[in-house]
């Protein structure tokens, strides 16, 4: 599980900024007195429906993200821009209370604030708030910002992607269907990174371990990988990276699979066994040549596919309508050909 935990924050600065023991009760203690005032309750002050402490805490932010080099969304999205979008996805037309908002990147909150309040003032549904953080600083300013607009009972986690065996569908990773994990239990040389050749090591189906997807994360997600996945991470020095992948799909790589697999009860492969396997290459211009034609087939591939369903799906609709006596259509030859003739007395 991601780490959910309480507001958060790097130890470190904690007791860099506050101090430690009684200096850091008594400075905190202190800070928390300065707005234990009545002339400081803002609860019944609103303004486009931000409470003014809330606002106040994301004109902070936003100059804050200015200032630290990260004002071009890595942790905050302007107000404007949230509520537009908000708009944009039309979470004022929410049809009842338990549906739910995710936002798998959410940074400080500032969109996902924007779309449940969008959906409240609207439809009047007070929807659940989930949001996903890979910075642990950046998961703290979204927890105080969910609970400085009102929404305290948010969830905010502090995580990394987990990508599986079923994220490996045809020698593509798709990421439409996610798992999180805490953060802090995932190594260094566990995180995934462009190039990287996702497989299969074990599954209860044989014919699904050893499949394999080149991995191209460019969506802001860090990603790792679960426990019946391995990682192989191509010396691009030595290789190319794209031309490893798809000796990954060559009958030869099935058939050495299905030979380490046969006889065995266990459908896993070991990483030796990966390791083990050996290819005859070229030199690395002619990878890359070769790499970039088989690249445009598959891309090309892709497209006649997408042509594909959408015929499929323009069928479907003529036939609801042909079958359906809503369109007719024109008497043909065959048909006046095929009418019996009218008899005579």
């Amino acid at each position: 599980m991601p780490s959910k935990g309480g507001v958060g924050a790097r130890s470190s600065l904690c007791h860099r900024k506050l101090g430690k023991g009684k200096e850091m009760v008594d400075r905190l203690s202190n800070l928390v007195s300065i707005f234990d005032k009545p002339a400081l309750d803002f609860r019944g002050n609103r303004a486009e429906g931000d409470d003014i402490l809330g606002d106040a805490y994301e004109y902070l932010m936003r100059h804050f993200a200015t200032e630290s080099g990260k004002g071009k969304g890595q942790f905050y999205i302007p107000a404007e821009i949230s509520r537009i979008m908000a708009k944009v996805i039309e979470m004022g037309n929410a049809r009842n209370a338990s549906q739910s908002i995710h936002d798998p990147i959410c940074g400080s909150a500032s969109l996902l604030l924007k779309a449940h309040d969008e959906a409240r003032s609207r439809s009047g549904h007070d929807l659940t708030v989930y949001g996903q953080e890979v910075e642990i600083t950046s998961a703290a300013l979204a927890r105080m910002n969910m609970i400085l607009h009102d929404c305290p009972t948010a969830e905010i986690w502090k995580g990394d992607a987990l990508l599986r065996s079923n994220n490996v569908q045809d020698a593509v990773v798709i990421t439409d269907e996610l798992q999180f994990v805490n953060a802090a239990r995932v190594s260094p040389h566990q995180m995934l990174k462009n190039d990287d050749i996702l497989i299969c090591m074990a599954n209860g189906s044989k014919a699904l371990v050893g499949k394999a997807g080149l991995f191209r994360g460019n969506d802001g997600y860090e990603y790792t990988f679960g426990a019946f996945m391995g990682c192989f991470r191509t010396n691009s020095v030595e290789a190319n990276p794209a031309f490893v992948f798809y000796l990954f799909q060559t009958g030869r790589y099935r058939d050495y699979i299905n030979n380490l697999l046969a006889g065995s009860s266990i459908n896993n492969l070991r990483p030796s066994s990966i390791e083990s396997l050996e290819f005859s290459t070229p030199p690395l211009p002619q990878q890359t040549a070769i790499a970039g034609v088989l690249s445009d087939m598959d891309a090309e591939l892709a497209a006649l596919e997408q042509r594909r369903e959408k015929t499929r799906v323009l069928k479907q609709a003529m036939m609801h309508e042909l079958l359906t006596g809503r369109i007719r259509l024109p008497t043909t030859a065959f048909e006046e050909a095929s009418t019996p003739p009218a008899r005579t007395a």
